[in-house]
C-alpha cells in the first residue's frame, strides 16, 4: 500500500537531510569584538572629560572694557577738563560667577617736569564715583553705569593741574586708571588698570597716546586663573599701595572742613 511521505516531517530515526524547499531562518550577523572596544573607550573618555570639567576644573576670567576717555582742547581754561568713561562693560569668560563691588577713577599727574606717572605714581586724584554692585555670571556680558559726581553741565570733569601741567592745561601729561574691587570664590582683591595715557613730548610737542583704540577694544583683564594656574597674587602689592593712597586722599584732600 502506497504511503504519502510528508517532506516537512522529520523522522525520529533518520538523520536530518538537506531539503531545499524548507525555509531556513537567516543567520544573525555577529559583529567582531574589535568594534565594541573603541566605542567603549570613546564613551569612557567623553564621560571622564565631562566629569573633569564639571567637578575638578574651574576657571575665573573677567575683563573690563571702559568707554573712551578724552581731554578738552578749550583754550583759555585754567583747569584740566576730562571726559571720563560713563559706562564699563564686564565680560566673564570663566566657568564661575564673579562679583564686582566697586569701581574708582584715578587721575595721576606729574608733580615735577619730566616725571613719568603711573596709576600709583605722581599726584593722585580720585574722581567721586558711584557704582552699583553686580554679579557677572559665567559666559555673560553686562554693561554698567559709572556715575561720576562734580561734573559740569556738558559732562566734563575738571581737575586742578599740578605745577608741571600748569602752563599746559590743553595738552597735559596725565594718566587715567580704574581701580576695580573684585570678589571671586575664595579671593577678594583690587585690580588697578590704566585706561588712558596722555603724554606730550618735550622736544617736538607732539601728542603721544600710549593707549590706542585697538588696545581699548581688547579690554583689560581683571582676573585670570584656573585650577592649576593663577595670576591674582601679582596685584596684591599694587592694591596695597592704591588703598594707602586713597586713605591719604580721604583724610587730607577730601576731608570735610570743620
Amino acid at each position: 500500500m502506497f504511503q504519502f511521505r510528508n517532506p516537512f516531517r522529520r523522522s525520529k530515526t533518520e538523520e536530518t537531510q538537506w531539503e531545499p524547499w524548507v525555509l531556513r531562518p537567516e543567520r544573525k550577523i555577529e559583529w567582531p569584538s574589535w568594534i565594541g572596544s573603541p566605542t567603549a573607550w570613546l564613551a569612557l573618555v567623553i564621560s571622564t572629560t565631562t566629569a573633569f570639567f564639571s567637578v575638578v576644573y574651574h576657571s575665573d576670567e573677567l575683563s573690563l572694557i571702559p568707554a573712551l576717555t578724552t581731554i578738552s582742547d578749550s583754550i583759555g581754561a585754567n583747569v584740566v577738563n576730562l571726559r571720563l568713561p560713563r559706562t564699563v562693560t564686564l565680560v566673564n569668560s570663566g566657568s564661575r560667577p564673579i562679583g564686582v563691588l566697586g569701581v574708582r577713577v584715578i587721575i595721576s599727574q606729574p608733580e615735577r617736569a619730566g616725571e613719568v606717572v603711573s596709576c600709583t605714581r605722581g599726584k593722585i586724584d580720585y574722581a567721586e564715583t558711584s557704582f552699583d554692585q553686580v554679579v557677572v555670571k559665567s559666559l555673560e556680558i553686562t554693561v554698567r553705569d559709572l556715575a561720576i559726581r562734580r561734573m559740569s553741565s556738558d559732562e566734563w570733569y575738571s581737575v586742578n593741574p599740578t605745577e608741571a601741567n600748569r602752563h599746559n592745561v590743553i595738552f597735559p601729561n596725565l594718566v587715567v586708571c580704574l581701580s576695580v574691587e573684585i570678589v571671586a570664590p575664595d579671593v577678594r582683591y583690587r585690580k588697578v588698570v590704566e585706561i588712558y595715557r596722555h603724554e606730550v613730548s618735550e622736544k617736538d610737542s607732539d601728542i603721544e597716546l600710549a593707549v590706542d583704540v585697538e588696545d581699548r577694544a581688547k579690554g583689560h583683564v581683571l582676573i585670570k586663573r584656573n585650577t592649576f594656574w593663577t595670576s591674582v597674587g601679582e596685584d596684591q602689592m599694587l592694591a596695597v599701595l592704591e588703598n594707602l593712597q586713597f586713605k591719604y586722599w580721604e583724610m587730607h584732600v577730601h576731608a570735610p572742613k570743620p
